[in-house]
């Protein structure tokens, strides 16, 4: 069965800002057909332009502007892979309904793998206020790593999304001084793989 191939890699910031315009214009002009996507085209209209916006900065905005680029086209990199296992399981392999949603189908080639595994060595620590570090070690098949966490102790209602990262780590921040939070981590393949979260860890903010 034929799924989505995203081809974001490569592209220049501008060349992914109107993809994605693309992809949030047909879904939005075919809501019949995709009535339930995992991201709002509210909230994914309001990434784009947080987007555009800052790569706009960059031209004036030195290494620090890139570095806050970089995060955000790291978001829409992952919305949008959020969005194309949603139209992989609505289009079931029908290349027409994919390129309603402003996507285009893989070429078939053989299956490079199964199952992805689950993150292990989850490690953390507080460098300073408000701040936590993470690292875990590198799964082979990764696209991508999704992190949450939640406040001490762990309800199993709680968990909120953190952070994505391509890398096997992550820095987080805007955590509150003093208190204890808990964090996970899982693995983000292709064709909508995804492995089981990570035991939990828990870390004092400084």
């Amino acid at each position: 069965m034929k799924k989505v191939a995203l081809k974001t890699k490569g592209l220049k910031p501008e060349q992914l800002i109107v993809h994605a315009r693309n992809i949030h214009d047909g879904l939005t002009a075919n809501s019949a057909i995709f009535a339930t996507p995992p991201v709002t085209m509210a909230d994914l209209q309001s990434e784009i332009d947080a987007l555009e916006l800052a790569q706009m900065n960059t031209y004036t905005g030195g290494k620090a502007a890139r570095v806050i680029r970089d995060q955000k086209r790291l978001t829409i990199d992952n919305r949008l892979l959020e969005l194309s296992w949603y139209v992989n399981g609505i289009s079931k392999g029908d290349e027409a309904i994919m390129n309603l949603a402003g996507m285009v189908a893989a070429a078939r080639g053989p299956r490079r793998y199964d199952t992805i595994a689950t993150p292990k060595g989850l490690f953390g620590f507080s460098p300073y206020t408000g701040v936590v570090k993470l690292r875990w070690e590198k799964i082979s098949n990764a696209k991508t790593y999704a992190v949450e966490y939640c406040p001490d102790p762990i309800t199993g209602t709680e968990w909120k999304n953190g952070f994505y990262n391509s890398g096997a780590n992550a820095e987080m921040g805007g955590l509150e001084s003093g208190k204890k939070y808990w964090f996970r981590v899982r693995a983000l393949g292709s064709a909508g793989m995804m492995s089981d979260w990570s035991d939990p860890i828990c870390i004092r903010i400084s």
